[in-house]
């Protein structure tokens, strides 16, 4: 079922007043639908975190997810396989939750993703290569965090905390000081 006439009608007047473009009956029932679509799922996705929030009254602890597909908040990585973590500090995967629990990572980098670079973003932000990293970090002049797989064997993540690292700065586009 498609949105009624009138609202059709009421966004192609509000795209005319606020941005003098004059859509299609065909254009603005497309984005109009789209636009509803947007809000269905923010909804959707608002009212899955209520819900997680509100378990956590009960599970103060935190508790597995059920369902793939989120990304970690530390690492990044979209969660396909294993276990899919929750807590007060977001949700992560098994690697990153152990490191959290094992106090290896401060929680409050699960907060603000802004807080940390992710190893991939050393070249691509600063234009170090892995070696170069790997070198800077045994010669003392970049700080890393490890987060080792959940079993303690090999390396899951590696992070750069930028308030541990506050000599790096970022190249080119990235770069947003002037």
């Amino acid at each position: 079922m498609g949105l009624p006439k009138k609202l059709v009608d009421e966004y192609k007047q509000i795209v005319k007043e606020d941005y003098g473009q004059e859509l299609t009956d065909q254009e603005a029932r497309e984005q109009a639908q789209n636009l509803v679509n947007f809000f269905d799922l923010i909804y959707e996705c608002e009212t899955e975190d209520l819900a997680r929030k509100e378990r956590l009254k009960t599970e103060p602890q935190g508790f597995a997810l059920k369902t793939e597909g989120y990304s970690c908040c530390l690492c990044g990585e979209t969660i396909y396989q294993g276990i899919t973590w929750y807590d007060k500090y977001g949700i992560k995967c098994e690697h990153c939750q152990k490191a959290i629990e094992k106090n290896q990572i401060p929680k409050k980098l699960c907060k603000d993703r802004d807080l940390t670079y992710k190893s991939w973003e050393m070249k691509s932000k600063f234009g170090l290569h892995a070696q170069t990293v790997a070198k800077m970090v045994r010669e003392g002049k970049i700080k890393e965090r490890v987060i080792k797989n959940k079993d303690g064997k090999g390396i899951h993540a590696r992070l750069y905390v930028k308030t541990e690292n506050p000599d790096l700065k970022p190249i080119g586009k990235y770069n947003t000081k002037k």
